[in-house]
């Protein structure tokens, strides 16, 4: 049985991870659930209400030991948090982006590495069937080599977000590093990689604030990034909904797309459906899928298979999905895309970093 913590209960995903974790009774054992401060308003802890609540992750480490932990603190929190349990030899959950910018989380990976931690993030689309089928096509080498890729994501605006509310501190840059391309875009940078295994070489980028409330992060982004082999992918993420109401139209926002010399492949994560062309296949080069996902209920059947692999990882059954340094290097990545919107220029990627998708390999399924 593992021990288990999560630290940040009163995070925007929190409530939702709780109920993945309640799915794991027979693996997990929460034992503790930290809030980010004593000042805090009173969380419901849903179906953990008999596990204590401390008030700081000293307080829990002084009282239990734990097996690993799930840290959903603010992002100018994650880097130290993460550091100090790294540095007690605990596994590690981290909700994206995970940190502000990759430096911070260097401590972290340090004690990571020493002590042969399992690190996972909370980027759980890289379990949907769409991506793990996107991913075969790239790795059978179903598309031929690379040549562009396409992701775009809109979402309510920052007027309906409430920036003088209680998640305000999304949109303070000294708190959360920047705006929707940390809140949002990095999930859609994370799936890239995943899904192609690439080296970014380097990016260029532009960001707006075109709302009607006064920021100082962005509201927009149009990223582009330009990989070691050449070809070239189109990033881009706003707070653009003026309505929270469902659209009568479905889901019909741009699909993501990766194109090769012999083939593409577009989907959608909403509706499972993914469509591909490949000249590798000329019996059936045109292929159209409506994959089904089982509801194993909390924060749904792609947080599952994530809690799942990390269970695993843990207990020497799989290699984990994810690592640390795929985590700076998708910080490294918006860090970048926003100094390149501030100088004008394109700028490079710190070599150093730009190759954790391809040396470590990424599993998309279990």
């Amino acid at each position: 049985m593992i021990r288990m913590a999560q630290i940040g209960i009163d995070a925007p995903h929190a409530a939702a991870y709780r109920e993945t974790l309640n799915l794991f009774r027979d693996r997990i054992e929460v034992v503790g659930l930290v809030r980010r401060t004593p000042d805090e308003p009173p969380v419901d802890p849903g179906p953990f209400r008999d596990v204590p609540v401390f008030d700081s992750i000293d307080d829990l480490l002084n009282a239990t030991r734990i097996d690993a932990a799930q840290v959903m603190l603010r992002n100018n929190e994650m880097g130290s948090a993460l550091a100090t349990l790294a540095g007690e030899g605990i596994h590690l959950w981290a909700e994206k982006p995970v940190a502000r910018r990759a430096a911070d989380l260097e401590p972290a990976a340090e004690a990571v590495n020493r002590n042969g931690l399992v690190f996972t993030a909370g980027y759980q689309a890289r379990f949907q069937p769409t991506t793990r089928y996107a991913r075969a096509m790239v790795a059978e080498g179903l598309l031929g080599p690379l040549t562009f890729a396409h992701m775009t994501t809109t979402t309510t605006t920052t007027r309906l977000r409430r920036p003088g509310g209680p998640l305000g501190y999304l949109f303070d840059p000294e708190v959360s590093g920047g705006g929707i391309f940390h809140w949002l875009g990095c999930h859609m940078v994370d799936l890239l990689l995943a899904i192609t295994r690439a080296e970014p070489a380097a990016v260029g980028a532009m960001t707006a604030t075109v709302g009607e409330e006064p920021l100082d992060i962005e509201d927009l982004a149009a990223v582009s990034l330009r990989f070691a082999d050449g070809w070239l992918a189109s990033l881009n993420y706003g707070y653009l909904l003026p309505t929270g109401t469902a659209s009568p139209f479905g889901n019909d926002e741009p699909e993501p797309g990766i194109y090769g010399q012999r083939g593409w492949v577009r989907w959608n994560n909403q509706t499972q459906v993914v469509k591909s062309y490949s000249a590798v296949t000329p019996d059936a080069p045109w292929q159209r899928h409506e994959l089904v996902s089982p509801n194993p209920g909390g924060y749904g059947n792609a947080a599952w298979l994530a809690m799942t692999n990390f269970l695993d990882a843990i207990e020497g059954l799989a290699t984990s999905a994810y690592t640390i340094e795929q985590a700076m290097l998708v910080l490294h990545i918006i860090e970048t895309a926003y100094e390149s919107a501030r100088t004008g220029a394109q700028v490079a990627i710190d070599p150093a970093l730009a190759r954790a998708f391809v040396e470590t390999g990424v599993t998309v399924g279990r």
